[in-house]
C-alpha cells in the first residue's frame, strides 16, 4: 500500500515536471484497480484547491469520476474545485451546470457561465440574464423567501 506522504511527493514532482500524462495514466490506474481511487482524489484536494491544476486539462474520464466523488463526499469541496480546475474542454460541463444547480452551488455556477458558458463576450446582457435566472432558481429551490425590497435592498 502507498503511503499519503509517498503518494503526495508523486503527485507534487509529476506536477513540477510536467509529468502530467503519469499522474493521469498509470498512477490513477494503479489506485482506481486497486479499488482505491478515493484516496487518489483525497491526495488531489490540496493541489486542486491550491491552483496547481487550474491550468492542466485533466482527462475526461478521471474529471468526471473525480466530480461525482466529491458531489457524494462534500458539495462545499465540489463547489471550491469547480472554481480551481480546468472545465473548459470538459465536454461534460452542462451536466455539471446541472449538478451546480441542484447543489446551490451559486459561485461555481457563476463561475461556469462567466467563464466556460460565456462564448460571445459581446453578449454580457445575455450572460449577465443567465446569472439572473439560474440565481433566481437557485433562491427557489433552496426555499429562502425575498420580497422585492429585499431584493433591491441587496442591489443598492
Amino acid at each position: 500500500m502507498v503511503q499519503s506522504k509517498t503518494l503526495r511527493v508523486a503527485t507534487e514532482f509529476c506536477i513540477k515536471v510536467g509529468a502530467i500524462d503519469h499522474l493521469f495514466g498509470e498512477l490513477f490506474n494503479m489506485f482506481a484497480e486497486a479499488g482505491i481511487e478515493q484516496r487518489y482524489f483525497e491526495n488531489l484536494e490540496a493541489f486542486i484547491l491550491g491552483g496547481k491544476l487550474k491550468q492542466i486539462a485533466i482527462p475526461h474520464k478521471i474529471l468526471t469520476r473525480l466530480i461525482q466523488y466529491y458531489r457524494q463526499k462534500d458539495v462545499e469541496l465540489l463547489e471550491k474545485s469547480i472554481l480551481n480546475l480546468n472545465l473548459a474542454r470538459y465536454p461534460n460541463n452542462l451536466e455539471v451546470r446541472h449538478i451546480c444547480e441542484e447543489e446551490l452551488l451559486s459561485s461555481a455556477l457563476i463561475h461556469m457561465l462567466t467563464t466556460i458558458f460565456d462564448k460571445d463576450k459581446n453578449m454580457e446582457n445575455t450572460v449577465c440574464l443567465h446569472i439572473l435566472c439560474a440565481l433566481y432558481n437557485l433562491m427557489n429551490k433552496s426555499k429562502i423567501e425575498r420580497t422585492k425590497e429585499d431584493v433591491m435592498a441587496m442591489l443598492t
